[in-house]
């Protein structure tokens, strides 16, 4: 049994994956201030309401950003915490523009601070990410914007297409924030 945890922006996602990479159960919300307090009561009424046991976890699927420096750490610290008590088998990860991207727009849109969006353009050679606040010179039906479109599908085709990478180490992830200037 498999938990994917996503706590980088603005959306609290959880899923229950079974053996055969099958989606039992998703829940998106957004958030808000108390995410962190509230993160492990809602996992635990999650994996209740599914009656799944942490103990029958073995592996743990989670974002690394970029995302919001709190965000960000809150599913590592989570995994970790877990990882003490119960070692954990395995530990993937995803970068939240591989996550979130959808192959039919040119740019993925991460929106963070007021009107400010980190901003990945597909057709650059580099694929490099920029600071944006105004979209006046890119057409807006090119981008997808952060989690507006995501989906349990979604979720689930980057199970199926293996676009988690295993971790190795714990305690040496590299994790991204956004930077607000």
């Amino acid at each position: 049994m498999k938990l994917f945890i996503d706590t980088s922006n603005k959306k609290f996602i959880l899923a229950i994956v079974n053996d055969e990479n099958s989606i039992i159960d998703f829940l998106m919300k957004d958030t808000n201030n108390d995410m962190i307090k509230n993160s492990i009561s809602m996992i635990k009424k999650f994996v209740d309401k599914n009656k799944v046991n942490l103990n029958d976890i073995n592996e743990y699927m989670i974002t690394i950003g970029p995302g919001s420096f709190t965000g960000v750490k809150v599913a590592l610290n989570i995994v970790r915490t877990i990882n003490l008590v119960n070692p954990v088998n395995k530990i993937y990860t995803i970068n939240t523009f591989n996550l979130i991207d959808d192959k039919e727009k040119r740019y993925t849109a991460i929106p963070f601070g007021k009107n400010k969006f980190y901003l990945k353009d597909k057709k650059r050679v580099f694929k490099k990410v920029k600071i944006i606040s105004e979209f006046e010179k890119i057409k807006k039906d090119e981008v997808n914007f952060g989690y507006d479109n995501f989906t349990k599908e979604k979720l689930m085709k980057k199970i199926k297409n293996n676009s988690f990478k295993l971790l190795d180490n714990l305690d040496k992830v590299n994790i991204e924030y956004l930077r607000n200037f």
